[in-house]
């Protein structure tokens, strides 16, 4: 861990020493790094494709239909595309301990997690609301699962043996 601080202090000191240009270069070669990483962990099935759909279909769909600014298109895209969403959105969000289980439970956690975070951007005084959102959808994650839960082949109250 000691190393691992050395090495983000080191480069953090080299992104703030180098031209714009170029530090802009290496962010943009994290961020490919990062959504590689992100592609390879859904073709692993490491996480489900549930939670990053349903979130980062959310976020563009609200910011879409209700933009700030008149260019709808580039608002959703700068939206979608900065801050910390797409690493809330594979990274954070689809945490083991702390998301759902089953599949519906999933996709509606992660619309709830589009809503709270375009609300928490739009409404709130801090302009990223993608931590608060999942903290916020952490919460609901276990009834969802227990409200969300499916049935069995055949089971109900109307065909159980007597």
């Amino acid at each position: 861990e000691k190393f691992h601080r050395h090495i983000v202090d080191l480069l953090v000191r080299l992104l703030v020493r180098l031209p714009c240009k170029c530090a802009l270069l290496l962010l943009q070669q994290f961020t490919h790094c990062a959504a590689n990483r992100a592609i390879y962990l859904l073709f692993r099935r490491v996480i489900c494709w549930q939670i990053p759909v349903a979130y980062l279909g959310t976020v563009a769909l609200l910011t879409f239909l209700f933009p700030q600014n008149p260019d709808a298109l580039r608002f959703m895209l700068g939206e979608l595309f900065s801050g910390g969403l797409m690493l809330g959105a594979f990274f954070m969000a689809t945490d083991y301990a702390t998301s759902p289980m089953t599949a519906r439970a999933r996709l509606v956690y992660g619309v709830g997690c589009g809503l709270i975070t375009v609300f928490i951007r739009y409404f709130g005084g801090y302009p990223e609301g993608v931590s608060f959102s999942i903290l916020i959808m952490n919460l609901l994650a276990w009834p969802l699962d227990r409200l969300l839960r499916p049935r069995p082949f055949g089971g109900g109250k109307k065909h159980a043996k007597k």
